[in-house]
């Protein structure tokens, strides 16, 4: 079995994506790949969004930093398809990763695949695997509570190993891959 869990990192909540980045997990294998790349924003998006000195801080990211080494969005988009196909997609923030990701696909003119429609809660699919319900919400809410990262990679890859470690607690994984 493998579970995909994405993460996009944006300029503000209302705004454009920087970076999308993705665990997948295979408990089988008892391995997680995880990889991410950053954006490069669009004409559009910098007219009519702004990149704060909030965003620089909280990412560690400068604008400078998007142009030099992000991708452009049809690339991205590429990326994403090619990558992912119809493979379903989880998130502990679905709603925000639709918006990012419907803002993605919207700049590049590409159609969104209905999978992108369809981020399910990434709680949903563990509880089909997790009999102690109790433990798997203390787990979630400890999550995100305590993580403070904002880099979409790192961020996948923290919830590739809650993943893990909540369908096979007693086994240890590989992570391959860049986060």
């Amino acid at each position: 079995m493998k579970i995909t869990v994405i993460d996009f990192e944006a300029a503000g909540m209302e705004s454009y994506p920087i970076e999308f980045g993705w665990a997948t997990v295979d408990i089988d294998a008892q391995e997680i790949s995880v990889d991410s790349f950053l954006i490069r924003p669009t004409e559009d998006w910098l007219q009519n969004w702004e990149w704060t000195s909030e965003a620089e801080l909280l990412h560690g990211l400068r604008l400078r930093d998007l142009m030099d080494k992000g991708i452009n969005v049809e690339t991205a988009v590429q990326r994403i398809d090619e990558r992912f196909g119809d493979t379903p997609l989880y998130s502990d923030a679905p709603s925000f990763e639709k918006f990012w990701m419907k803002t993605l696909y919207e700049a590049a003119g590409t159609p969104r695949p209905n999978r992108t429609g369809d981020i399910l809660k990434l709680q949903d699919r563990l509880e089909e695997i997790v009999k102690d319900k109790p433990l798997l919400e203390l787990e979630f809410a400890m999550r995100r509570r305590t993580h403070r990262r904002h880099r979409a990679g790192p961020d996948a890859l923290e919830w590739g190993k809650l993943v893990a470690r909540i369908a096979c607690p007693d086994q240890s994984f590989c992570v391959t891959g860049i986060a």
